[in-house]
């Protein structure tokens, strides 16, 4: 939807609205709330605005500028640096273990990780309260990458509000792309691939 969409529909609504209460319709509760759906639908449409002009903005900054260089601590109680990833491509991978599209995303990730391992890095980052249970998930999935737990750190500073989300860094550390969703295995490899290709 675009803006004027939604302000040319939200006056429409708006005003059946009136014309429904000044008539004592039966209708006017349906239409008030149809009206409050478009509100909904606008404010949907805002943060979508702005998240994508965010995720704009940090393409080409330094990660480790933005997020710092140690991420969090891997399920074993290690470190994870994003310094020891240079020359690598990065994804971070950001799901949850209730999060369908994240487990249908998971195989396909080992995949691509399978292939591209001496150049390719993926580090797991779930912001879940629930250690034990997100550890078992991990352990399930047989994650081959360093997972780090309580990322609400990262999330904060990459805006990652929805899952899952994979933000890639480039061989220097510079930030490539922010993505919210999964939309395919092919989607994924071609992205990965884009990336490993460039020098």
């Amino acid at each position: 939807w675009r803006a004027a969409d939604l302000d040319a529909l939200e006056r429409e609504v708006q005003a059946l609205v009136e014309r429904c209460e000044e008539r004592g319709s039966y209708f006017a509760g349906e239409v008030r709330s149809l009206a409050q759906s478009v509100v909904r639908r606008r404010e949907m449409a805002e943060k979508e605005r702005l998240e994508r002009e965010f995720a704009e903005k940090l393409v080409g900054k330094d990660a480790v500028e933005i997020l710092g260089d140690i991420i969090g601590k891997d399920l074993q109680g290690n470190d994870v640096k994003l310094s020891a990833l240079r020359g690598k491509v990065v994804v971070l991978n950001f799901y949850a273990s209730w999060c369908g599209p994240c487990n249908v995303e998971i195989p396909f990730l080992k995949e691509l990780y399978a292939a591209h391992g001496a150049d390719l890095a993926v580090i797991g980052l779930n912001k879940e309260a629930e250690r034990e249970r997100e550890i078992e998930h991990a352990k399930r999935q047989g994650l081959p990458w360093p997972v780090v737990l309580g990322s609400d750190n990262v999330n904060a500073a990459l805006l990652v509000g929805a899952f899952p989300t994979n933000c890639y860094i480039g061989r220097d550390g510079k930030i490539l792309l922010r993505e919210v969703g999964f939309d395919g295995k092919e989607r994924l490899k071609a992205t990965i691939e884009r990336f490993l290709a460039s020098k």
